[in-house]
């Protein structure tokens, strides 16, 4: 029987579900956790406190990723950090199962911050397989099917929690979730990857001086500090326009039930953003794709803006936003593919990871800006369009991210 890794249905499939267990935990803790807390009259202070320590481990993971890329030898890889991680996200969410998340909060708190930690080092370890595994003619669909299973996994423990609390017990719905990442552990035990393995052992000495010339050689590359720059600012257009979706659609005459509705429906239009735009990117290419993308995303924002400020439509702003959503897809896949190809293997968790840093980064101060200058002049059709402006600045960086050719390993068949 063929590995999974050697086939490209096989590697779609596995990223696919490595990534459920990536957004179920995430959908539960950032979505489901705070309207659970809010219900059992948590003030909000406390909830907010939270959910910005919980977000922090995505954001300073760079600072262990490093470890991911050395301490692999003989008989440790990639794949056990990823079972080791998974066993450990879920062994701290099993108590959550008979626990009161009112009453127990201080000790909730504390296991998901453990929980955050794992969660994202097992993101780190799953990136940088996926980048020594696939193909440079597959990036693209490989990341449209993560993103797919990020999407599955948020709605499945966020919207499918919350519709299926009235009928299962919180400790069933908690050994649902940890059910879910421990067979997703299993799905790597038995997927063996030859190309992870460790041939050459060498001290640890030694191990920190080679992780440290390459590390440097990486920085020293144009293409790095581009990557990190279109990281930091690409994304503002549409993070400026979702930031504060929900207020602005209750602020325009929108019900809760028609607000919940929408966010249904833009999840399906990023999925469908996502399952074309991965295909697209291998096909004409990820730096033309993504840039195009990004353009696109900007005109709908910009789109969105003018209607809000000139002639108001209802349903006009509903289908912009659900095609921002379709964009958003398209964007998100081909970049992360984009990204993955300007990576090095040998160095990959530790130079990805600074990648997503940037990406998060990105949203944390566009989310503060947009803020800041709301307060001061009251419009979002005006914070809507400088946003927008301010991602098209990524396009001076079109020509650094020159794509690295020839540095995947020979094992890796472009046909496979």
């Amino acid at each position: 029987m063929r590995s999974l890794v050697e086939t490209s249905r096989g590697r779609s499939l596995l990223y696919y579900l490595l990534y459920i267990s990536e957004g179920g935990p995430i959908g539960f803790i950032w979505w489901t956790l705070p309207t659970l807390l809010a219900a059992r009259n948590v003030p909000v202070d406390r909830i907010a406190e939270l959910s910005a320590i919980l977000v922090l481990p995505w954001s300073l993971k760079i600072l262990w990723s490093p470890f991911m890329d050395v301490f692999q030898f003989r008989n440790w890889n990639l794949r056990n950090w990823i079972m080791l991680c998974q066993f450990l996200m879920g062994l701290t969410l099993l108590p959550l199962a008979n626990l009161d998340f009112s009453a127990d909060f201080s000790l909730v708190r504390t296991l998901l911050i453990f929980h955050a930690v794992f969660a994202a080092s097992q993101d780190v370890c799953i990136d940088s397989w996926a980048i020594k595994r696939t193909p440079k003619n597959e990036l693209g669909r490989i990341n449209g099917y993560m993103q797919l299973g990020v999407m599955s996994g948020r709605w499945l423990f966020a919207s499918g929690y919350l519709l299926l609390k009235n009928y299962f017990s919180q400790s069933v719905l908690i050994y649902a979730l940890v059910f879910v990442v421990w067979s997703n552990a299993l799905v790597v035990f038995f997927t063996q990857d030859e190309t992870l393995m460790v041939h050459k052992i060498s001290s640890f000495r030694n191990r920190c001086r080679d992780f440290t010339k390459k590390i440097s050689s990486v920085l020293g590359k144009r293409a790095t500090w581009a990557g990190i720059a279109f990281a930091g600012i690409a994304g503002t257009g549409f993070h400026g326009a979702t930031a504060v979706l929900g207020p602005y659609l209750l602020d325009r005459g929108f019900t809760e039930a028609e607000t919940g509705g929408f966010f249904g429906f833009n999840l399906l239009a990023t999925f469908i953003g996502s399952f074309v735009g991965g295909y697209l990117a291998d096909q004409y290419g990820r730096r033309k794709m993504t840039f195009l993308f990004l353009g696109l995303v900007a005109i709908s924002v910009i789109a969105i803006a003018i209607v809000d400020q000139y002639f108001w439509s209802r349903i006009l702003v509903y289908g912009l936003f659900q095609w921002l959503h379709v964009a958003i897809g398209l964007l998100t896949v081909s970049s992360y593919g984009l990204l993955m190809e300007i990576t090095d293997h040998e160095v990959s968790a530790t130079q990805f990871s600074t990648f997503m840093g940037a990406v998060n980064i990105c949203e944390s101060w566009t989310g503060t800006a947009f803020a800041s200058l709301f307060r001061k002049y009251h419009s979002y059709a005006l914070n809507f369009s400088i946003f927008a402006t301010l991602s098209l600045l990524a396009f001076l960086l079109y020509p650094s991210l020159k794509l690295i050719q020839s540095k995947r390993r020979s094992v890796i068949s472009e046909s496979a």
